[in-house]
């Protein structure tokens, strides 16, 4: 007897958006919708280690990029973890896309979308349960303008 898919639904609100990502499938997801991140020496030493600060170069779209990431690759790999952003490691490679580590694992199979949308950045991280489940990945990405 087959098992019914799970249904996921990871929602995150911004300035004035709602973001919402669901999959039926055998993935984790998280999302997050970022803006207005400190991008202060003392908060980018708190909370980006010293190769995302390097990256970020004291640029505030880039500091809320990391910062989006974070949150949304923590959501789909945490099972129980408070949150800190400590916990992801981002590191952004020569083609322009982004690998992370979960608590000092690389995240295998990791999918990222990352939008602008106005002054927001929208990140959706996925990430198989399974990793022979990759071509299963059938998450979709709605945005909702707040009124």
């Amino acid at each position: 007897m087959m098992n019914a898919p799970r249904i996921v639904t990871p929602i995150t609100v911004g300035k004035s958006f709602v973001l919402i990502a669901w999959t039926a499938s055998e993935w984790s997801i998280g999302v997050d919708l970022a803006s207005d991140v400190p991008s202060d020496e003392r908060f980018e030493r708190l909370w980006f280690t010293a190769s995302e600060r390097c990256w970020i170069g004291g640029e505030a779209a880039r500091a809320a990029l990391v910062w989006s990431l974070k949150e949304a690759v923590y959501k789909a790999c945490q099972s129980g973890q408070g949150w800190s952003p400590r916990l992801v490691e981002v590191s952004a490679s020569a083609d322009g896309g982004f690998a992370c580590s979960f608590s000092g694992t690389i995240v295998e199979g990791l999918q990222l979308t990352i939008e602008q949308v106005d002054s927001q950045i929208a990140v959706i991280a996925a990430v198989p349960d399974r990793v022979e489940s990759i071509e299963d990945n059938n998450a979709e990405l709605v945005l909702a303008e707040c009124s």
